[in-house]
């Protein structure tokens, strides 16, 4: 009998080989990327390159891939939303955090909290998205998603964190396959220095509080205290 694990492998290397079975195997690899601890938009990226990679026999995704795409985004969130409510929690991967190191590289390119939310946002997608060459691929879909970052602010959010070398386009968007645009992230990450879960809790770490006071307005700097 074959595993679950080599029955992923199998369908990731060669794709749809019979009709009428996409949804099925779309299924398996959402709960696969959600057992791996993959966030919404990281199973969605994975997912919609698979699709991109073969020649699957399937009708739908060859007459129809932008529905396919829409029903694969509301069957991700249907699962996740699912397993919160049902307080399931998976295994496998563990994410990797940010560190206090990480968190004063950030303070030290932008004094503004906002800017400094959204890198910190980027950079935690960019170490677990990241291949051996520091590569990523990053959706617009996924950067919308960031803290301090919205539809119409995401393009001046990345042409800043551009101008000040943190990251670079290696390869742009290609509409007529969909693949989204890639980036190089020039930093090494903080290594055995101490984890965060946050932005707040990093700078409530390197900082002391009159520190904070003299950085921060009063409206974060409460916030740094509250989430820290």
């Amino acid at each position: 009998m074959v595993s679950f694990n080599e029955e992923i492998k199998s369908i990731l290397k060669e794709g749809i080989k019979e009709h009428s079975t996409r949804y099925s195997l779309q299924s398996k690899l959402v709960y696969h990327y959600w057992s791996q601890k993959y966030s919404k938009d990281e199973s969605y990226v994975f997912i919609h390159e698979w699709y991109l990679a073969h020649d699957h026999q399937s009708k739908d995704w060859k007459e129809h891939p932008d529905r396919v795409l829409r029903q694969l985004r509301n069957a991700i969130n249907s699962l996740y939303r699912q397993a919160e409510l049902k307080r399931y929690q998976p295994g496998g991967r563990k994410r990797k955090p940010l560190t206090t190191e990480d968190v004063r590289y950030i303070t030290e390119l932008t004094p503004d909290y906002r800017n400094q939310k959204f890198m910190f946002s980027l950079m935690e997608y960019a170490l677990n998205a990241k291949d051996s060459k520091s590569e990523f691929r990053l959706p617009r879909v996924v950067i919308t998603t960031f803290n301090c970052c919205s539809d119409k602010s995401y393009q001046g959010k990345m042409r800043f964190c551009e101008s000040i070398g943190l990251i670079r386009k290696v390869r742009e968007y290609y509409r007529q396959e969909k693949r989204a645009r890639t980036y190089v992230i020039n930093y090494s990450f903080g290594g055995d220095s101490v984890p965060v879960n946050n932005l707040e809790q990093g700078l409530k770490t390197i900082f002391d509080l009159e520190t904070l006071q003299l950085r921060y307005s009063k409206w974060v700097y409460n916030k740094i205290l509250r989430e820290g």
